[in-house]
């Protein structure tokens, strides 16, 4: 179900191609209006906060804009859940925007956003920009 990657934009594939040189297991799962569900791989959770495994994957939804529009949301295969019980901020369940990737197991979304109160990424300048929704997808995790 991979995406066609020459059918993005030019900016998008070079942050891809950026993103993939730090996460060889990144792909484009599919696109979907002006999203691409990308997905990444292995992302840490804390020992401390989160039961194991601790290294997961998820997808990331990065606008075929970038890097001029920010990416909004994660999809995991499974509810993250922390040690403690607490719910994480922004977790919405089985929404609609997994459809795109219920297919290949996608169960829950959260509305994360690049820019906001929790979280907060660096500016995006360049599509290279690209390889730090890493870091902004960890940081996320362990703030929520």
């Amino acid at each position: 179900m991979m995406a066609d990657l020459t059918a993005l934009p030019e900016p998008f594939r070079l942050g891809f191609e950026a993103l993939r040189a730090r996460c060889p297991a990144a792909h484009v799962e599919c696109v979907q209006d002006n999203f691409a569900y990308v997905w990444i791989e292995p992302i840490h959770f804390p020992d401390t906060i989160f039961p194991a495994p601790h290294e997961r994957g998820c997808w990331v939804r990065i606008p075929l804009l970038f890097p001029n529009a920010q990416p909004h949301g994660i999809i995991t295969k499974e509810q993250i859940v922390r040690i403690d019980g607490r719910q994480l901020q922004g977790a919405a369940g089985k929404h609609e925007i997994c459809n795109p990737v219920l297919a290949v197991g996608a169960s829950y979304y959260y509305s994360w956003t690049w820019n906001g109160t929790l979280g907060q990424g660096p500016p995006l300048r360049m599509p290279s920009d690209m390889r730090m929704v890493i870091e902004w997808v960890e940081r996320r995790i362990q703030i929520a």
